[in-house]
């Protein structure tokens, strides 16, 4: 079974609810929410909307599905 990609596109609005939903995988270094680097296969910690890079395995997967549904913008993605 292969991993889902996650992925951030652009329009953040800095709300934060996804951070607080899955704290594991979503990251606010800075102006805009990411994907942490210590969660996917390739390691960089970035929005993966250029990436694309699978998650790795084990991860809180009901947390991340309600992190994007409860995006108010609607810009975190699952492929």
């Amino acid at each position: 079974m292969t991993t889902p990609i996650v992925y951030i596109e652009p329009g953040c609005i800095y709300c934060q609810a996804c951070v607080t939903t899955a704290p594991e995988v979503f990251l606010f270094p800075d102006d805009k929410a990411v994907i942490n680097g210590l969660v996917r296969v390739d390691g960089i910690t970035s929005p993966n909307a250029d990436e694309r890079a699978a998650l790795v395995p084990d991860l809180d997967w009901d947390a991340i599905r309600e992190a994007a549904a409860g995006c108010p913008v609607d810009i975190i993605k699952i492929a």
